[in-house]
């Protein structure tokens, strides 16, 4: 076997491994046309055929380079035209949600405010709680639209401690027990879109302490670790039985590991009746912690 044969099967073998090395596409080329011309001029003497192969990888070598450098760029010109065609959908998509559901949040937040602050209804016992429940519960829609809406055009997420806090107060209020958010590590700027995920999947575990847990207290705690995030919503209700099938809570539960691992998270629950329920979520911060400009997946 000759020098250029030899190096023409390596280069064959490690080709059928990674097909998309094209260092390895180049070199097998160059390999092929020595072994045809060791084949086709054997009295070429040794220092000829070494000159020879130097030769034609000096030719062979910027050509190659070249196509391999168009294909490439041909890449990222497609990637950035996919880019730009998903960004201008989700545009559109804001401004419709933005155009049509917000604006009729709006004003039935704006209605059920001017109810609660007349006077009419004081005669009626909790007739005026009751409006004031519901203007907080459109009051709410109205944000959740609202992020969605910011997440879809790909704007700077605020502070996640905040945000939760500030959900936590609002069930809190609902539900009568007290909340309460503790921060450790240092916070990290998350793609909008990601954290309005992180967001939903706290806001749910509230509402099933505000539904079912009858609980005094619920704490969350928002911890930022060398390459992961970990959230958990803990309470001192009346828990339950997790193998037991109660749909109402279970599909709560479905959903927030659903969104956990849609952005490549996890969420665990641990609860025992009469002590309390744990929700626990983390995900690597690679996942999330892309700059704000990159869309979703």
């Amino acid at each position: 076997m000759t020098r250029s044969s030899g190096f023409l099967s390596w280069g064959r073998n490690f080709l059928r491994k990674h097909p998309r090395a094209p260092l390895v596409s180049l070199l097998l080329l160059a390999a092929a046309i020595m072994v045809l011309v060791d084949s086709a001029a054997p009295w070429i003497s040794p220092p000829m055929q070494f000159v020879a192969d130097v030769v034609m990888f000096a030719v062979l070598i910027p050509i190659i380079v070249r196509f391999n450098v168009s294909d490439v760029l041909r890449a990222k010109r497609e990637a950035v035209a996919a880019l730009e065609a998903l960004v201008d959908d989700r545009r559109v998509l804001a401004r419709e949600l933005h155009d049509s559901i917000a604006q009729h949040l709006c004003y039935l937040h704006m209605k059920l405010d001017g109810l609660t602050r007349e006077n009419d209804c004081d005669g009626v016992p909790g007739v005026a709680a009751e409006l004031e429940q519901m203007r907080d519960a459109a009051n709410e829609a109205y944000e959740d639209i609202y992020c969605l809406i910011s997440s879809l055009r790909l704007g700077p997420s605020g502070d996640l401690a905040d945000t939760l806090e500030a959900r936590a107060m609002l069930a809190g209020e609902r539900g009568s027990f007290k909340t309460n958010v503790t921060r450790a590590g240092e916070p990290r700027k998350l793609v909008a879109c990601h954290q309005q995920e992180i967001v939903s999947i706290v806001r749910e575990a509230l509402a099933n302490v505000q539904k079912h847990a009858q609980a005094t207290r619920a704490d969350i705690t928002v911890n930022w670790m060398a390459d992961t995030l970990g959230i958990s919503v803990s309470d001192d209700g009346r828990g339950f039985d997790p193998a037991q099938n109660n749909r109402s809570e279970h599909f709560g539960l479905n959903i927030m590991k659903e969104r956990a691992a849609e952005i490549g998270g996890s969420l665990h629950v641990r609860s025992l009746p009469m002590q309390g329920t744990v929700v626990e979520f983390s995900v690597p911060l690679d996942r999330i912690s892309e700059p704000a400009e990159q869309p979703c997946p």
